[in-house]
């Protein structure tokens, strides 16, 4: 089975070659940030806090799961678009991916 092109740049990543490849490029991307850490792991807890809030039906509809909705958008665009710097960025962006994938398989 061949891998549509990603973007028209040619064949697609496995998702295995990404994943051995992901500590490596961390690496070598640390080089020039020593000392800076990530934004992914503070991200990540606003983003399961409004995931909870908004899941908790019992706030019912309205302007606040709309803002908190939008929210948890842009942090979910920023999580996943913001290259890290650091291992633990990283891991960030590793368990948002198992925790947005989970929501998307087991929400009614």
């Amino acid at each position: 089975m061949t891998k549509e092109p990603a973007s028209g740049n040619g064949p697609a990543m496995p998702r295995r070659m990404f994943l051995a490849a992901a500590p490596a490029a961390l690496v070598t991307s640390n080089a020039g940030h020593a000392g800076q850490g990530d934004p992914h792991r503070a991200w990540l807890e606003e983003w399961q806090e409004n995931r909870d809030i908004v899941n908790d039906h019992s706030i019912g509809e309205g302007p606040l799961v709309d803002a908190l909705d939008a929210r948890r958008f842009r942090l979910e665009d920023l999580i996943a678009e913001t290259p890290p710097r650091t291992m633990e960025g990283f891991k960030a962006q590793l368990e948002w991916l198992v925790l947005d994938a989970d929501d998307a398989w087991n929400c009614a």
